[in-house]
């Protein structure tokens, strides 16, 4: 089984996160770039369209390189892959399923919006008028979608049993208390 492999070979869920993780950075960008250019038109984000704190200047300036993203994304791979190493494999399981879950539902959010945009531009008249959404709105959605997923990732723990889908759930829901909290967050309005 798959997650066997990956318990078993730490080095493997490092690589894995970090391409899901390069995904994750690589659609908010190209998302951004359309937003710029036509999204804009029919939908504003109050505060630009990158919800997470650390990386919403490198998201405005589309940043492709950035030092502090492939710093995180070194550190993390590294650390998954050491902590595999030492930790007992039912907890490095639950870690795994955290680390490699979590930014899963991140990407397939971006596939949704990513959807979007091709549907706009393949028929421009497909979305009319203008929806104007708040920072806190845009952080809530997100922290719903996410708990959502993260009671999927319970569901499945409960027809397999395997504490992967534990970590899923924990994280996601660890991840649902953030994005609410930031929805608290007082936003500069010149930014976009």
């Amino acid at each position: 089984m798959l997650i066997d492999a990956l318990v078993a070979n730490p080095w493997l869920v490092a690589l894995c996160w970090g391409m899901l993780s390069l995904f994750d950075f690589s659609a908010t960008l190209i998302y951004s770039k359309a937003y710029r250019e036509f999204l804009s038109a029919s939908i504003t984000y109050e505060g630009g369209m990158e919800l997470n704190p650390v990386f919403e200047k490198d998201v405005q300036k589309l940043r492709w390189f950035s030092p502090r993203y492939i710093l995180s994304l070194l550190v993390v791979g590294f650390l998954v892959t050491f902590i595999g190493g030492w930790f007992p494999s039912l907890a490095f399981e639950l870690l795994a399923g955290m680390v490699l879950l979590l930014v899963l539902s991140i990407d397939l959010r971006h596939i949704e919006n990513l959807s979007a945009v091709w549907f706009m531009r393949s028929d421009p008249n497909s979305f009319k008028g203008k929806v104007e959404q708040s920072y806190a709105l845009s952080q809530r959605r997100v922290a719903v979608a996410t708990l959502n997923i993260g009671l999927l990732y319970l569901i499945v723990y409960f027809l397999v049993g395997r504490v992967f889908f534990v970590g899923g759930a924990v994280i996601c829901a660890l991840f649902a208390v953030r994005h609410f909290l930031l929805s608290r967050r007082k936003i500069s309005k010149t930014a976009v």
